[in-house]
């Protein structure tokens, strides 16, 4: 989408998450949004690693955790909660209306800047709009985006958070929500009746990633959390159950949000 020649920026901000110390990443980062012709900000993640014992004790429930995730958190794992969360904040008291989350190991494709201006302009409140997922992703279609994208409600949520679309509404609600953590981030926003705080996709994705590439301390340290035998198979189990018995059991509410967020983008067309 483009305005005399120049590209229509998004009406909201983006803030590309990560470490100050990331340099090659951020350089990397910085190319791919330039070659796009969008202006960002780099928001300076948390560094799980440095997090006092006293900052974990307050900000994290190990108990609620043993009862709802697969796993201890990791200490990236804990940092990437509360960068996202940080912006959370930020977002629900600012006057942009929303912004757009990028982690820095994204890579963006050429569609994404009009993606973005036309989320950024839609009526679409309380919603989250993720921008990546590793699989297609199936389920309701929500409307119609430029460059033959598609806005879809997934029945399951999938998993990781390299970049989504976030108003100022569902940012209240998963601020106020989201401490203390006990799930990591993008496994807490799958469980979206948690906040009554939808999630649509963008199909398909315009963003990519490359985990071999780029390398993820949080992938890394996941998989460390991962080993546990039979333990760690039970508890796998449990939550798998669990989610799926949450997803059915708010087929109403996923309803109510689709036709309502269906009727906001047909409104934003004009049809």
């Amino acid at each position: 989408m483009r305005d005399g020649g120049t590209v229509m920026q998004p009406s909201w901000p983006i803030y590309v998450i990560s470490l100050r110390s990331a340099t090659e990443r951020r350089a990397r980062c910085a190319d791919a949004l330039a070659r796009l012709g969008l202006r960002f900000e780099f928001f300076d993640a948390v560094e799980g690693a440095k997090l006092a014992a006293e900052e974990v004790a307050r900000l994290y429930d190990p108990r609620k955790n043993a009862r709802v995730y697969k796993h201890a958190l990791s200490r990236p794992e804990m940092g990437c909660t509360l960068s996202h969360y940080s912006l959370w904040q930020r977002i629900s008291t600012g006057d942009a209306g929303g912004a757009f989350l990028l982690e820095d190991d994204f890579q963006a494709e050429p569609g994404l800047a009009e993606v973005m201006a036309a989320i950024s302009r839609a009526s679409l409140k309380n919603c989250m709009v993720k921008l990546f997922s590793r699989e297609p992703a199936g389920g309701d279609e929500v409307g119609e985006l430029p460059g033959g994208y598609k806005l879809v409600m997934p029945r399951h949520v999938p998993g990781q958070t390299v970049g989504y679309a976030i108003d100022s509404i569902a940012a209240a609600r998963l601020a106020a929500k989201a401490m203390p953590m006990a799930r990591p981030v993008d496994m807490d926003i799958k469980h979206w009746w948690e906040f009554d705080v939808p999630v649509l996709m963008v199909q398909p994705s315009p963003l990519r990633v490359n985990v071999q590439q780029t390398g993820s301390s949080i992938e890394v340290a996941r998989e460390k959390k991962h080993v546990g035998g039979l333990s760690r198979a039970w508890r796998n189990v449990c939550y798998q159950l669990a989610y799926n018995a949450g997803v059915r059991a708010n087929r109403k509410r996923e309803r109510q949000h689709l036709e309502r967020l269906q009727a906001a983008l047909r409104s934003a067309d004009g049809r």
